[in-house]
């Protein structure tokens, strides 16, 4: 039945075992029987599902020989058939004459029922004796286990507890290191601002000798350039410089060469000879006097353009190389049969010497004349593809770079 169904003075003893229910729950069972009608009702439907010729019988009102008058006389209560008086009463008589005085002998019957019942009673006790020896052992593994488990326990508790302790002394040692971090990292800030400190005033220092030294280097330049100015003056020497070039344009002087050759052979190892980075390093030299063939140069570059287009490209290109080589000399040599193929000075680009040719004279021969008039130690590279310029320039100390790598590096501009 559902817990619900249940009357409640039933609920408890429905959680009893059979023997128990039978022999301590019967009178509760008997009033709930004779007290709650659907109880009875659901008890009734229960006994007539299980015991369907017994209640047959009695809807009946037959006898039932083979079945004990106590059972019948149980079920004709329950179902509250019309003789269930009659029938409780025949069973109690039964019961009454089945019980014998002390000094009578039982029958043979009564006999066997009473063995059968002590032979089932001993089963039943060795059956009981097995099952207690199996709770014994149960019971027995089960506290063992228990032991382990305790032990167990107390060796994880133990464990616990020493790694918390760990734990603990490894926060100290932690905190500890932190406090001596902080205080290490204190003492050097403490020591940077010192240092800082000590770095400012030597640079205040350094700064006040440097300006005092500046002051003094200063006095001496301005008083070295008013007594050059004044000697100057005194010997009435002209203020612009005078290049040994410059002598040569107007057919004046001639000075020794000098050699240049081993630093151009150097700087080509392993390169191309046209190579458009040569022209860079050669104008980095300090001193360098860069001389250009000009037409031999314009007309392996630029032959489809006029002479003056051709003279117009090749020195806007040299006056942005002009520009970025500070300190180089570049002077540029074009052919002249006339003074009308002659450009005006204001087509000469800043850091450009732009000269042509006397009259009856090739700019080779003027190329030469140029190199020759340059002072021994100063380094002249001729840029030409002409072999007699490169051969006439080689023994006066000169260098030759390939037009080639002139072209290339002003297309890299």
């Amino acid at each position: 039945m559902d817990e619900d169904d249940v009357p409640a003075s039933l609920r408890a003893i429905r959680r009893f075992t059979p023997a128990k229910r039978t022999r301590l729950g019967a009178p509760t069972i008997g009033a709930a029987l004779e007290s709650d009608p659907a109880f009875r009702a659901a008890v009734q439907v229960r006994v007539r599902d299980g015991l369907p010729d017994l209640t047959a019988a009695l809807d009946a009102g037959t006898e039932l020989p083979a079945v004990p008058a106590a059972d019948v006389a149980a079920v004709a209560y329950v179902l509250a058939v019309a003789d269930w008086p009659a029938r409780v009463e025949a069973a109690r008589r039964a019961a009454a004459a089945e019980r014998l005085p002390e000094d009578r002998e039982p029958s043979a019957r009564q006999r066997e029922r009473r063995d059968a019942a002590r032979a089932a009673a001993r089963d039943d006790s060795a059956r009981l004796r097995d099952e207690m020896a199996g709770l014994r052992r149960e019971l027995d593994e089960a506290r063992r286990a228990l032991g382990r488990s305790e032990n167990a326990s107390r060796r994880a508790g133990q464990a616990l507890e020493e790694a918390q302790q760990r734990s603990a002394e490894l926060q100290a040692q932690r905190e500890a290191i932190e406090r001596d971090l902080s205080a290490e990292v204190r003492r050097l800030r403490a020591r940077l601002r010192d240092a800082e400190a000590s770095a400012a005033a030597a640079r205040r220092g350094v700064r006040s000798d440097r300006d005092a030294q500046a002051a003094r280097l200063r006095v001496l330049l301005d008083t070295v350039t008013a007594g050059a100015a004044g000697l100057r003056r005194e010997l009435g020497l002209p203020a612009a410089v005078v290049r040994p070039v410059d002598l040569i344009a107007d057919g004046e002087g001639r000075a020794e060469g000098i050699g240049i050759a081993e630093t151009l052979a150097a700087l080509r190892r392993g390169r191309s000879t046209d190579d458009p980075a040569l022209v860079d390093e050669i104008l980095a030299m300090p001193g360098i006097h860069l001389i250009v063939d000009g037409y031999n140069v314009t007309k392996l570059g630029y032959a489809a353009l006029t002479l003056e287009d051709q003279r117009s490209r090749l020195l806007a290109g040299l006056g942005a190389l002009a520009a970025q080589a500070a300190g180089a000399e570049i002077t540029c040599v074009f052919d002249a049969t006339s003074a009308s193929s002659r450009p005006v000075a204001a087509g000469a680009p800043r850091g450009v010497r732009v000269l042509f040719s006397a009259a009856g004279e090739l700019a080779d021969e003027l190329i030469v004349r140029l190199a020759a008039a340059e002072p021994e130690g100063r380094p002249v590279v001729v840029v030409t593809n002409d072999r007699e310029v490169i051969e006439a320039v080689r023994p006066l100390g000169g260098g030759a770079l390939p037009s080639g790598a002139l072209l290339g590096r002003l297309q890299r501009s």
